[in-house]
């Protein structure tokens, strides 16, 4: 079982590149244009938030991520 100050941080660190995805032109700005597009009602924000993040990432920002699977593959 995870402890709450351990998923309070992987949240933190995850919400941090998203709102960084939002904020600023990364990639095909996939978050903002669902917000500007669709508004903001949870079903949308539950797509934009990890969208920006992933925009930002894969575009170069160098904030950290926290995944919670992996590809699949077992060793």
């Amino acid at each position: 079982m995870i402890s709450k100050p351990c998923l309070t941080a992987r949240f933190e660190c995850n919400l941090k590149i998203a709102e960084e995805g939002l904020a600023n032109n990364y990639g095909a700005n996939v978050g903002s244009t669902l917000l500007e597009y669709y508004g903001d009602d949870i079903k949308n924000l539950a797509k934009a938030y990890p969208a920006a993040g992933s925009d930002a990432r894969m575009s170069g920002c160098s904030l950290p991520v926290v995944i919670n699977s992996g590809s699949g593959t077992r060793v």
